[in-house]
């Protein structure tokens, strides 16, 4: 067997190992996004009541920082 032929089966085979393992973290990934999706799918309208929830109190506090200096408290 010629030299460069075993360096180019040790290559072909580190190869086939590291795509094994790319196969695994894909296979991983399915997964976890599987696991995201089904947790965004059961909150549904939750995220809105908290933006809703969120941006009303923001506003509130824009007023109160807009007008409390003209409030009279001496």
């Amino acid at each position: 067997m010629h030299p460069d032929c075993n360096k180019e089966a040790q290559e072909i085979g580190r190869l086939q190992g590291e795509m094994d393992s790319v196969k695994e973290d894909i296979k991983e990934m399915k997964t976890d996004i599987k696991a995201i999706l089904n947790f965004v799918n059961q909150t549904k309208g939750g995220w809105k009541t908290i933006m809703l929830i969120s941006g009303c109190s923001s506003a509130f506090t824009l007023l109160a920082v807009k007008f409390l200096p003209f409030l009279p408290f001496r």
